[in-house]
């Protein structure tokens, strides 16, 4: 009775606990990567992602120095998106029984067939449920992480395609991808680790489809498949390179305070990182003291 809560398999690196959703979000989970337990909390409905650290991990508590242990906050800007919604949206699903188009249907039956139609389930990473927040054509130029060719400066806050620094024009028609799919990889991931960044895709919204290879415990006889790579639909390259640098400042703050840092809820007794304003595990809030 508490609504849905899906779950990511660990994929051979560990264990993984998802919370249910309780009716008012989305539960997302990152998996484990074999250092420990990965915990997440559900949204609560107001768009916030939360992943815990491993907290058990072999030689001891994560460092929050460690970039493979840190607890990242993604916030979707109020942008849920309502699997539910009717008329059903330009989503370019079909019948599963009958192939029939239910763009702009009033309700979840098939019209051809009667099939009931359970929206979410049919749902995949590169459906494209949303248009992407930026284009490369915002002015001010939002934090993409770009850099001017000319002084080197971060292109952040340029206005009409100069460089705030040195005035020199710029041109980010150049970057786009030409295919309706850009690879995306830990070139452009830095050291944030691609399972990371595939969640954090998916918990946005960001069409993307998984280029899987073969591990070495498969192709020895194991049964793990990992995701070094990741296709994405090209409108939404700047979102993507936007939603990186988040990430990146995120790890980098974590960083930044330490494990000193860390406080402990008032209200169950448990242990958190700095920069939560809310306990992870009872969500009292974080005293002023």
């Amino acid at each position: 009775g508490y609504g849905r809560a899906r779950l990511l398999p660990s994929r051979g690196y560990g264990r993984a606990r998802l919370l249910p959703s309780r009716g008012y979000g989305r539960a997302r989970l990152l998996p484990s990567r074999g250092y420990g337990r990965a915990r997440l909390l559900p949204s609560r409905g107001y768009g916030r992602a939360r992943l815990l650290p491993s907290r058990g991990s072999p030689g001891g508590s994560p460092s929050p120095s460690d970039g493979l242990f840190l607890t990242l906050l993604y916030y979707n800007d109020g942008m849920d998106i309502d699997l539910q919604k009717l008329p059903i949206p330009d989503w370019g699903l079909v019948c599963p029984s009958c192939g029939y188009q239910l763009q702009g249907l009033p309700g979840h039956r098939c019209p051809e067939c009667g099939e009931i139609i359970d929206l979410p389930d049919l749902v995949r990473p590169w459906t494209r449920l949303r248009a992407p927040r930026f284009t490369g054509d915002e002015s001010p130029l939002p934090d993409f992480g770009l850099t001017c060719g000319e002084c080197g400066d971060p292109l952040l806050g340029a206005k009409d395609g100069l460089c705030p620094h040195c005035g020199a024009p710029f041109d980010l028609n150049g970057l786009k991808p030409p295919r309706e799919w850009f690879l995306l990889d830990s070139e452009l991931c830095g050291e944030l680790p691609i399972p990371g960044v595939q969640a954090l895709l998916a918990s946005e919204g960001v069409p993307h489809v998984e280029v899987r290879e073969k591990s070495a415990i498969e192709i020895y006889g194991g049964q793990s498949v990992f995701a070094n790579r990741l296709r994405v639909a090209s409108e939404f390259f700047f979102e993507v390179l936007w939603l990186l640098q988040r990430a990146q400042a995120e790890m980098e703050t974590a960083r930044a305070l330490g494990e000193s840092a860390q406080w402990r809820c008032s209200n169950c007794g448990e242990e958190n990182p700095g920069h939560f304003d809310v306990c992870w595990n009872c969500e009292g809030v974080k005293s002023s003291e």
